[in-house]
């Protein structure tokens, strides 16, 4: 966030010549803003995918646990 911060609120942008400070201002936060939910949205659809991922492994070893004590009870199932 630090950097995102520094890149959004640069002092080259933040000069008298470019307008009025509050509207700067509100240009450097839309940024700020947008830069941050986009790498938020990218670090649920990581997290989403680790998640999923995980959710497949544990159903694969579940099942394995079940299909072997199904065969240990009745070796025709």
């Amino acid at each position: 966030l630090n950097d995102v911060f520094k890149e959004a609120f640069n002092p080259a942008v933040l000069r008298d010549d470019q307008g009025p400070a509050r509207r700067a201002l509100e240009r450097c936060l839309d940024e700020l803003l947008a830069s941050v939910g986009f790498d938020l949205a990218q670090e649920l659809r990581a997290t989403s995918l680790r998640v999923e991922s995980f959710l497949h492994k544990q159903l694969a070893e579940q099942f394995s646990r079940l299909f072997h004590e199904l065969r240990r009870l009745d070796d025709a199932l």
